[in-house]
């Protein structure tokens, strides 16, 4: 695909209409086997399974949050639980009957399909560490929104691998080749517009509930649920590059700042939630 389809976020979104979103093929035969012992499914063991995989988090929380008619025509699902919930198991079985899965889609792109890999374990490593964090800063009542927010902020990064795999691998040679490069800066450069853009339009066009979106906007970094979710990207991030990235100790420092506690305290924790 040639990236003179997505010369701006609007052409993003006008490919994504009406398209089935992809999801990992571990989702779809996962589903396939409880679907087959569909008296044992609930909601709490298809929970488990959309929350390993961000594209269908995404896919499960558009088709809920597009099927509100209007602004104020009833509340928005902010959290994978209550979206299946919602949902109802057998409503989820038919919303999911047919899945695109992404290894078909990438099939012959190794490189691409690495990639996009590299981004879902990234973005789980990255839930399990803002649950973590909230849990440290007791915020029982924030923890699930807090969660998912961190799965689904790649979400962008992971379509591009397979929508413009080209222009995603060029933007992570550069970032390898200058390790300084701020990851906006190569998104502009390439696209003339970010990731995160592309998640905000996702945002505004329901592909997003809007407590999440608000949870994914770095600009509002003050307030602390939103920090916990960019703390928790960027210990993800840097912990992707290995344990002796030097940017993990400003990490942990900022961790610390905001649930209160000692870094080394902090390290521990964090190190167990990883392990876990």
């Amino acid at each position: 695909m040639s990236l003179t389809n997505f010369p701006d976020t609007a052409a993003w979104l006008r490919f994504l209409q009406g398209k089935s979103l992809p999801v990992l093929r571990h989702s779809v035969r996962a589903l396939q086997e409880l679907d087959r012992n569909r008296d044992q499914a609930d909601a709490r063991s298809i929970a488990r399974i959309v929350l390993q995989d961000p594209l269908l988090a995404l896919r499960v929380l558009a088709y809920l949050e597009k099927r509100r008619s209007g602004p104020a025509s009833g509340s928005t699902v902010a959290t994978i639980g209550r979206a299946v919930v919602m949902l109802g198991v057998d409503a989820f079985f038919r919303a999911c009957a047919e899945l695109t899965e992404v290894e078909q889609l990438l099939a012959g792109r190794p490189r691409a399909l690495l990639g996009m890999l590299q981004v879902v374990a990234r973005a789980r490593r990255a839930a399990h560490f803002a649950r973590e964090i909230a849990v440290l800063r007791h915020d029982a009542a924030g923890v699930d929104e807090i969660t998912a927010a961190a799965l689904l902020h790649e979400c962008a990064e992971m379509l591009a691998w397979i929508y413009t795999p080209e222009a995603a691998q060029r933007i992570a040679e550069r970032q390898a080749q200058d390790p300084s490069l701020r990851s906006g800066v190569a998104q502009l450069a390439e696209f003339g517009y970010s990731y995160h853009d592309v998640q905000f339009a996702l945002a505004g066009a329901r592909y997003l509930p809007p407590l999440l979106g608000e949870l994914m906007d770095e600009a509002a970094l003050g307030r602390p649920r939103v920090k916990n979710v960019f703390c928790a990207i960027n210990l993800a991030r840097h912990r992707a590059h290995g344990a002796n990235d030097p940017a993990l100790a400003d990490d942990y420092a900022e961790i610390a700042a905001l649930v209160h506690l000692a870094p080394d305290q902090v390290i521990a924790r964090l190190h167990l939630a990883a392990a876990a």
